[in-house]
């Protein structure tokens, strides 16, 4: 009977009888290997397996207790960032508490949606490129819009407070998002993944978040289009996602890491000159 051994990291290995794979390459070690290697082909009735984010059998103490933390990562990141912005509202005045708290909110958004993301993935047989470009545009972009509507519709719709809490709720957002990346690449990163992250897609959400802010200010006003009105701006702000997730994995992903910072600038501008206009 082989026998498939499977290293814990402190030098004790636990014996398991011989596993039937299916279509599946496992990253091993036979014989002092490095490279995958792939069982079903395998002639040796030894081979050591190297488990580096799972516990396939789930009896292994060491890689279990490593899978637990990999679970429960989203969950840490969102406790080390939200604490200390909570914290922080304590000594804020009135406006700045409401902005920094829907970047809280924006960041609960993140970790829910990121649960919801994860089941559609697995639903869609793990197929990154389909769900990135058609799922995730979409669940994200309402999911960001919910707390907008919620505060134009029950405290205020005042342009200039929609606007920025709308882009403290993407970008809240983004902050977790880009976390959770990191941690789960970190092998891969560099500083031009960190530029690209935090002037691309971290903007990309402000950038639909606040369009829809902006858009409910004028649409919450007319109650015959406020229906309408919010469809068609929860509509553009998936198209807008859709096509920064499509730019960004095709050839012209250039473009796509340009295209945030060339819709953010109107904003800028029309923030700037409403406030030189009230000062006035």
């Amino acid at each position: 009977e082989a026998y498939y051994h499977a290293g814990c990291g402190t030098g004790n290995c636990r014996k398991y009888p011989k596993l039937q794979y299916t279509g599946v390459s496992i990253c091993a070690v036979e014989h002092g290997r490095d490279d995958p290697v792939d069982i079903r082909q395998s002639g040796s009735t030894v081979v050591y397996l190297h488990f580096t984010l799972f516990c396939i059998t789930g009896t292994c103490a060491g890689i279990g207790k490593g899978r637990e933390k990999m679970d429960n990562i989203n969950y840490i990141l969102f406790i080390c960032v939200v604490v200390p912005l909570i914290l922080m509202l304590f000594i804020l005045d009135k406006k700045s508490r409401i902005t920094v708290g829907y970047m809280i909110v924006g960041t609960f958004m993140c970790l829910f949606i990121s649960e919801v993301n994860g089941l559609l993935l697995n639903y869609f047989h793990n197929d990154m490129y389909y769900v990135t470009t058609t799922i995730t545009p979409i669940t994200e972009e309402l999911i960001k819009a919910l707390p907008i509507l919620y505060f134009a519709v029950l405290f205020s719709d005042k342009r200039e407070t929609l606007i920025s809490i709308s882009i403290a709720t993407g970008i809240g957002f983004a902050v977790l998002e880009n976390l959770v990346i990191l941690v789960g690449n970190v092998e891969n990163v560099s500083l031009f993944w960190a530029l690209v992250r935090g002037f691309s897609s971290a903007l990309m959400h402000g950038v639909c978040t606040a369009a829809v802010g902006m858009g409910i200010s004028f649409v919450h006003k007319k109650k015959k289009m406020f229906y309408t009105g919010t469809f068609a701006l929860l509509a553009a702000a998936i198209i807008y996602h859709a096509t920064f997730n499509c730019l960004v994995q095709s050839p012209y992903k250039y473009a796509g890491f340009l295209l945030p910072l060339v819709t953010y600038t109107p904003i800028l501008i029309v923030i700037a000159r409403r406030k030189k206009a009230y000062e006035a």
